[in-house]
């Protein structure tokens, strides 16, 4: 007979979701001295009504298209190209008059006219079999018709979504130096009925489907090697088990406990399990294979990790009375707020750290260095904000807000650089978001 859930294990999955007031207690129950900073001023920023900074036009060629393919494609890339925050992107339609045909030569003159910076052409031709090429291509209007860069790729008609993205992602290699990150997965947990599911979506929200079974609770989901899902389970108020993959398969941990948190490092080498026992929760680091894992936290209560590259860690810690993110053993987020759901950032501007905060009635993100300094406010004024994940990447944030603006309460994507310039990609509100690259399996040519 299996012994039920653990009172601690109960009380962490009811509370860790939710982000509680300030308090003056949260320092003493993480054993540090509260101080005058519990009504600490986290500040006031024009994060939703100024407007962004004018930034170079690019726009994506309205062609004519020749197949479901070739449509998709042209979508995919202008989505991408708009959702990363480095251009304002022309809307369909508003580039160079008149038909425009794939095998027609560049004309560089009607987009140098609408001061266009980059000018992006996107085909799909049919291959042998259930095969296509795509191709994108860049071009700067003011170098003339020759493209600056091209890619290719040949997949099957089936991953034509899949491979779109990656074209999105070699163009900002191109364009930035940077490759991007939307040939990527997001995994978060969700309320079904009583209990909760884990689902995966795609980064620009298509394909949103379960990746738990149905008719039990699933919490703290993470992507790991190969592109599976792990996550926590639990049935009839069981323990939560380590399982992986639709089929809920269990994963042996080498001690008994509820797991409440689970994270992998960017490369894959390295897994983060918060467990509860014994009326308390300890966060374990090591490989993924399980077989030798240590006690990584320092303070009570630890759960929901983030393993960072270079063999960062950042979790929750704290009880009731206030949680505190700590990074690599040491609090970081202002005393006398409570905090949660740290995410590692490594974005083109260093690493970062973002997590939420509870202010007044709702929650907002915030983002600091590994040592909490340089604190900047990336929501405000727009419902409760909660959960973020960075891309791959580390350009864009995502989160779940639960705003009465923009189009309502879901998942949105904005880039850090930009964080006025959000986007709605899904209506779904959840929690425990995670946002990882899709193993590679295409064939560039």
């Amino acid at each position: 007979m299996r012994m039920k859930l653990p009172a601690v294990a109960l009380a962490l999955v009811a509370t860790t979701p939710l982000l509680l007031a300030p308090s003056r207690a949260c320092a003493q129950a993480v054993g540090g001295e509260p101080s005058a900073d519990a009504t600490v001023d986290l500040g006031t920023v024009p994060v939703t009504g100024a407007a962004a900074a004018e930034l170079p036009r690019l726009a994506v060629m309205s062609l004519v298209t020749r197949s479901d393919a070739e449509t998709t494609l042209q979508l995919v890339v202008r989505g991408d190209l708009d959702r990363a925050g480095a251009w304002s992107v022309l809307a369909d339609g508003d580039g160079a008059p008149g038909p425009l045909f794939a095998d027609a030569p560049f004309d560089p003159a009607p987009w140098r006219a609408k001061g266009v910076s980059v000018v992006v052409r996107t085909t799909a031709t049919a291959l042998p079999g259930d095969r296509v090429e795509l191709a994108a291509q860049a071009f700067f209007p003011a170098r003339g018709k020759a493209p600056a860069f091209e890619h290719r790729v040949a997949v099957e008609i089936a991953a034509t979504r899949t491979a779109a993205h990656r074209a999105s992602d070699a163009l900002l290699r191109a364009l930035t130096g940077r490759a991007g990150g939307f040939a990527s997965e997001m995994v978060f947990g969700a309320r079904v009925g009583s209990g909760r599911q884990v689902f995966a979506i795609d980064a620009d929200g298509f394909h949103l489907h379960a990746v738990s079974p149905e008719g039990a609770t699933a919490v703290a989901p993470a992507l790991g090697p190969g592109g599976e899902v792990f996550y926590g389970l639990s049935r009839d108020r069981s323990p939560f088990d380590l399982v992986r993959g639709p089929s809920a398969t269990r994963v042996p941990l080498p001690w008994p406990g509820s797991v409440l948190g689970v994270a992998f490092s960017p490369d894959r080498a390295r897994i983060a399990v918060a467990v509860a026992s014994d009326a308390t929760s300890v966060v374990y680091t090591g490989a993924p294979d399980l077989a030798r894992l240590e006690p990584s936290s320092t303070a009570l209560l630890a759960t929901h990790p983030a393993l960072g590259p270079g063999g960062h860690l950042a979790y929750v810690a704290g009880g009731q009375a206030g949680q505190r993110i700590y990074v690599d053993g040491k609090a970081i987020s202002p005393p006398g707020y409570s905090a949660a759901a740290p995410a590692f950032c490594d974005g083109p501007d260093g690493l970062a750290v973002v997590y939420a905060v509870r202010v007044g009635r709702d929650s907002d993100l915030f983002r600091s260095d590994l040592r909490g300094g340089g604190l900047t406010r990336l929501t405000q004024g727009q419902g409760s904000n909660a959960y973020p994940a960075c891309s791959p990447d580390g350009r864009l944030l995502a989160y779940f807000s639960t705003r009465a603006g923009d189009k309502g309460p879901g998942l949105y994507v904005v880039p850090l650089a930009s964080p006025g310039r959000s986007r709605r990609i899904s209506s779904e509100v959840g929690e425990s978001l995670r946002w990882e690259a899709l193993p590679d399996e295409s064939t560039p040519r």
